[in-house]
């Protein structure tokens, strides 16, 4: 995994590189190691990567059930700084995380994830898909799809309604969003009975 360029699939970072006791990110999918490293040292718009020094790495957190990495860079003047990454799947972010956190030879603790922590990050989406339903039940799904006015987004999801308002009609909106209801509650008590796994690289 050391000097070798990781694609990533954050909005802000899409590349990564582990390389010489230094952690690159960039902005910009990088191929070629030496302009990925170059790219980090320019200024203004040439500076289209950023480097972090793995002596300044202070927390490192993953979850076996999260593409994400989680970041915490503390300086000698004191100042920390955030970071994170996101893999496209869970499991190469562990493997990206472990090596990592062993490159810096931090101390690790594991074990798993509170069982509320599932419940209250889904419980979003289920609240939406059920509120979608609710809309779509007590309301006239066609007068819906055809409104007009509205920022660009709302005008966004009236197009997508209207497209399955004619595909499916109301009653098939309807159950498709119990079904969404349904699959997203399964997905979150599932989470609850079984926590993920969380590792914690931290300076002692």
């Amino acid at each position: 995994m050391e000097n070798t360029i990781i694609a990533l699939d954050g909005e802000n970072w899409k590349s990564l590189l582990l390389s010489e006791g230094m952690l690159y990110v960039s902005a910009k999918k990088m191929k070629d190691i030496e302009q990925f490293k170059q790219s980090a040292t320019g200024t203004g718009f040439l500076r289209s990567a950023t480097a972090y020094p793995l002596t300044n790495l202070e927390n490192l957190q993953f979850n076996e059930s999260s593409p994400e990495l989680k970041f915490k860079m503390l300086y000698e003047n004191g100042k920390s700084e955030s970071l994170k990454i996101k893999f496209d799947e869970p499991a190469k972010a562990v493997t990206a995380g472990h090596f990592i956190g062993q490159k810096s030879e931090l101390p690790v603790e594991e074990h798993q994830e509170k069982s509320l922590k599932p419940l209250l990050n889904k419980s979003f989406y289920l609240l939406l898909a059920l509120g979608f339903t609710g809309y779509v039940l007590l309301g006239d799904a066609s007068e819906m799809a055809s409104g007009e006015g509205g920022t660009a987004k709302s005008r966004s999801g009236r197009a997508i309604l209207s497209l399955l308002y004619d595909i499916v009609g109301q009653t098939g909106l309807i159950i498709i969003g119990i079904i969404a209801s349904a699959l997203i509650a399964f997905n979150m008590y599932r989470r609850y009975k079984n926590p993920a796994k969380e590792w914690v690289y931290q300076k002692a």
